[in-house]
């Protein structure tokens, strides 16, 4: 299945937060940075409104899979590299695990898109959701078509 011209240029403008290289293999570019470097010992601000937006993350793509806390190694995280998204950004189902547990700091950019969006996902119209669903498996995370 050929992707658009439009939706090529999508991939360009989608942004991604949390895929730290101990979270998975991933392709160059995608899994970047480690999450130890990320861990604060306090709550970063307004860190229950950034776990709950990302909670509110529309879902792409769904994995069946527990992975392990790769920190404290105690703990399963139950679909834990499905991807969630708010249109603009994606992130991995585990990330809100990780930020409420680990105070991880997160990407500026991201923290400001998400005060900006006054901590509320849009609502994604369902032909949305599928194209960035396909622009994400696709391109971004180089599955095959």
């Amino acid at each position: 299945m050929a992707l658009s011209k439009g939706l090529e240029r999508a991939v360009v403008s989608i942004s991604h937060v949390g895929f730290y290289r101990e979270l998975g293999p991933g392709r160059p570019g995608l899994y970047h940075g480690s999450i130890y470097d990320a861990i604060s010992e306090e709550p970063i601000l307004d860190e229950l409104k950034l776990i709950d937006y990302l909670h509110q993350g529309v879902p792409l793509i769904d994995i069946m899979e527990a992975g392990q806390d790769v920190i404290s190694h105690d703990k399963y995280i139950a679909g834990c590299s499905s991807i969630l998204s708010d249109g603009s950004w994606i992130w991995r189902l585990d990330l809100p695990y990780y930020l409420g547990r680990y105070h991880l700091h997160l990407d500026s950019k991201f923290l400001e898109h998400v005060k900006g969006m006054q901590y509320r996902v849009p609502v994604l119209a369902k032909g949305q959701i599928s194209s960035l669903a396909q622009n994400v498996a696709f391109n971004v995370l180089g599955m095959s078509h």
